[in-house]
């Protein structure tokens, strides 16, 4: 419980210290106990709050999520319990159009699988295809935080 904890704080101070945020203690947030009200209710999507330009979440899942990919967002990942493997597809055709914030869709052809387990981070850019599988009898539960992005994003090395 204290590695989770941990990971939510560092979480938290990351956006706190970002300029994104104005210098008052009105933007800073805590949520104190949600993986476990998670773990123990098994709610797959809890949003934690909306932010305008940002969303952070938690998630629990015992099943499969449905393929998806958002034009206009990046997704990090933060796994705090449990196992999964993200399957990664490739980059949508036509997408750019920034019509829809999310899309769902099934896909194959798969471009990477990466197997996912507490303390792992993923960092999924615009119009990455990604789905996370559950094995029968396993669950995960992750921090989501979904954040608009630039229109040519460059990473940095």
């Amino acid at each position: 419980m204290r590695k989770i904890t941990g990971a939510l704080s560092l979480v938290i101070t990351v956006l706190a210290s970002s300029r994104a945020l104005p210098d008052n203690l009105e933007a800073l947030a805590l949520w104190k106990g949600v993986v476990s009200h998670v773990a123990e209710t098994q709610v797959p999507w809890q949003e934690l709050h909306d932010y305008g330009d940002h969303v952070i979440a938690v998630s629990y899942l015992r099943d499969n999520s449905p393929a998806e990919f958002h034009p206009s967002q990046t997704e990090i990942l933060v796994v705090q319990a449990g196992e999964g493997t993200l399957v990664l597809g490739g980059i949508v055709p036509g997408s750019e159009d920034g019509k829809h914030d999310e899309k769902r869709d099934s896909f194959h052809n798969n471009l990477r699988e990466m197997h996912l387990t507490r303390g792992d981070i993923v960092h999924i850019p615009p119009n990455l295809r990604h789905q996370l599988l559950i094995a029968r009898g396993d669950y995960l539960i992750y921090l989501t935080i979904r954040m608009n992005s630039p229109s040519n994003p460059t990473p940095r090395p």
